[in-house]
């Protein structure tokens, strides 16, 4: 018998909660926000979100069968909830151990219904069932928040036992598992800004209200310092309205990347080193189809 030590518990807590964040991940991803969530990840990347989709589900289904896998492989010992069950000292506190018990049965339980996908399409690839079309592993939301609640009762009652008396390892309770909210919330935000574009009423409105802003003031008088160009295909061309003069001989060119499109900072200055001549800045926003053809506004 190899003894559990607390470094094996901290170890198996660790896995269970990149398990966990793992989880969390798809959920916010592909259940939280119904319809209108799944719609927003198919209008702006169909392939690659349906490709994460499946990552994950299969990435779970793997990592959950690896937890509760037997105890020993090809004579060396793994780290699951079948060793630390058979290998643990619960001699002081066999209630305890008989809660693990019942919480390892219930966790087998749901691997046995999950398990078929990992043996014939994830670990291995069963010629019959690829052929067949078949759809394996199949469980449901109940059994899978049943899973989570008692491998959060499981890893709370072994890390209290050997990692920490006094400490409460609660698994489903552990904040920022995930941040794909964030990337959703961006995902969101950046449909505004097309939505505005598309409406030229709504743009033309925005822009009159930013330049004749009292923001913009000027020895007690509201002054506009720039223009905006609405272009029948859907570009849109800004500029300073007041003249800029610079440095003869100063020339410069600045390739920017803003959240959506490229923006392109243009200085021009005649070679004439004599004179000072103003310089012209334009900016200009292609919209989505119209991208690989950059063309600065004459």
């Amino acid at each position: 018998m190899q003894a559990v030590t607390a470094h094996d518990v901290e170890s198996f807590c660790n896995l269970c909660v990149s398990l966990r964040s793992l989880f969390r991940h798809f959920q916010i991803l592909f259940e939280e926000g119904a319809d209108l969530r799944r719609e927003l990840l198919q209008s702006i990347a169909p392939t690659f979100f349906g490709d994460i989709n499946h990552l994950l589900i299969e990435h779970l289904i793997l990592q959950i069968c690896k937890i509760t896998d037997r105890e020993e492989s090809f004579g060396r010992k793994n780290l699951t909830v079948r060793f630390l069950l058979n290998n643990s000292d619960f001699s002081t506190a066999p209630g305890e151990l008989d809660k693990l018990k019942g919480l390892g049965e219930r966790m087998h339980a749901f691997r046995g219904k999950i398990a078929l996908a990992r043996n014939k399409l994830i670990g291995h690839l069963d010629r019959k069932s690829v052929l067949d079309g078949e759809e394996l592993g199949g469980a449901d939301k109940c059994d899978w928040d049943r899973f989570w609640l008692d491998l959060q009762d499981f890893v709370h009652i072994m890390h209290k036992h050997y990692v920490d008396p006094a400490g409460h390892f609660y698994l489903n309770g552990i904040g920022n598992l995930s941040d794909a909210d964030s990337l959703v919330k961006a995902l969101r935000e950046s449909t505004y800004f097309h939505t505005l574009v598309a409406d030229a009423a709504i743009t033309h409105k925005c822009a009159d209200v930013a330049f004749g802003s009292k923001c913009f003031n000027f020895a007690g008088q509201p002054k506009g310092i720039a223009w905006l160009s609405f272009q029948p295909k859907g570009s849109i061309s800004c500029g300073l309205r007041d003249r800029t003069y610079i440095s003869p001989r100063f020339r410069d060119r600045i390739g920017l990347w803003n959240a959506y499109n490229r923006v392109e900072i243009e200085y021009r200055v005649p070679s004439n080193p004599n004179t000072l001549e103003a310089c012209r800045w334009c900016s200009h926003y292609l919209p989505p189809a119209t991208r690989n053809a950059f063309q600065r506004p004459a």
